[in-house]
């Protein structure tokens, strides 16, 4: 019987000894005991802008890669601008910040107050990608451009009245826009599209383009306002506007320009059908490549003539020709 209590007495003993070595062994988790976690913080707006800006030229990616700051008066032709490049030998990555006829002094409001109303809208090998609710800062850090464009869209009575009320909706928008982007992309070329007058026989909400005169008139209000712009800023014009005067004066063109025809339609978008697409990315290609769009062999998918190619190729290097 002793030894059977001796023997409980033991084991009672080392039951003890273990379990007081165990709580020993337990460490209770304190802040320097804690498995650490690293938290990535979230750089601000502002200092993305500052990394941004400092980064080296834009054209050590190996990508072109092009931003159009504006309107559906930049859209539409972007497929047909990605092709012609790509059968010159020229990838780009065309990028639309697009918000229907928006203005400069809307840009430049939204960009103060970091509105994300746009379309961010990229046109690459991939295709058309269109991303919603983008800011206009968000679009600026997609990428390091390799050109930036900036456009206005005219009210058909200001531009009927001259230079001077169609400098009125510039300014002083244009100036801000172009003080951001030229600090924050310091080494990227900025680009002023000089857009079109309408198609004669435009009517919306009173405003008339009612014969080839307002329309001469049209014209040469956007691109004197486009010249002193350039000048001003030092900005490289993008004449679409002139190729659209030069091509409208060839037979095998004609005023359409828009796939309009009398008392059907806008009169004021490029088509595709009409030429006018396909006319403005000729204009674009030149400008930004430097290389002639005169017997490139892309062909968009919408059946323009032979002859029509011809005489929209024709007109497009001829305008940027004059321009440089």
């Amino acid at each position: 019987m002793k030894r059977f209590l001796l023997a409980v007495l033991c084991l009672f003993m080392t039951l003890t000894m273990l379990v007081s070595c165990s709580e020993d062994l337990i460490v209770p988790a304190t802040e320097e005991t804690k498995p650490s976690v690293t938290t990535k913080k979230k750089k601000t707006v502002q200092e993305e802008e500052d990394e941004f800006s400092e980064q080296a030229d834009p054209k050590a990616d190996g990508e072109f890669n092009v931003l159009m700051i504006g309107n559906s008066f930049c859209y539409y032709y972007p497929d047909e601008l990605y092709g012609i490049a790509e059968a010159a030998g020229v990838t780009l990555r065309i990028c639309n910040v697009y918000y229907s006829g928006c203005r400069l002094s809307q840009h430049w409001e939204w960009l103060e107050s970091n509105e994300s109303n746009y379309r961010f809208v990229t046109t690459d090998a991939r295709g058309r990608t269109t991303r919603e609710n983008y800011s206009l800062k968000r679009c600026l850090s997609a990428e390091n451009w390799d050109v930036i464009s900036l456009q206005q869209h005219f009210d058909v009575p200001d531009t009927l009245q001259g230079k001077e009320a169609c400098m009125n909706q510039c300014e002083p928008y244009a100036g801000h826009l172009v003080e951001y982007l030229q600090k924050r992309f310091p080494l990227t070329p900025l680009y002023w599209h000089q857009t079109w007058a309408y198609q004669v026989g435009y009517d919306r909400s009173g405003a008339r383009v009612a014969s080839r005169a307002d329309q001469e008139t049209m014209y040469a209000s956007i691109r004197d306002v486009a010249l002193s712009l350039c000048e001003t800023y030092s900005l490289t014009r993008i004449p679409s506007g002139d190729a659209w005067q030069i091509a409208r004066s060839n037979p095998a063109v004609g005023d359409v320009l828009c796939d309009k025809t009398a008392g059907e339609g806008d009169f004021y978008h490029d088509g595709e059908f009409g030429g006018g697409q396909y006319l403005n990315a000729c204009v674009w290609f030149e400008v930004l490549t430097g290389k002639s769009c005169v017997g490139n062999a892309y062909r968009p998918d919408y059946g323009l003539s032979e002859e029509k190619i011809s005489a929209l190729q024709s007109a497009a290097h001829q305008a940027v020709a004059a321009a440089r």
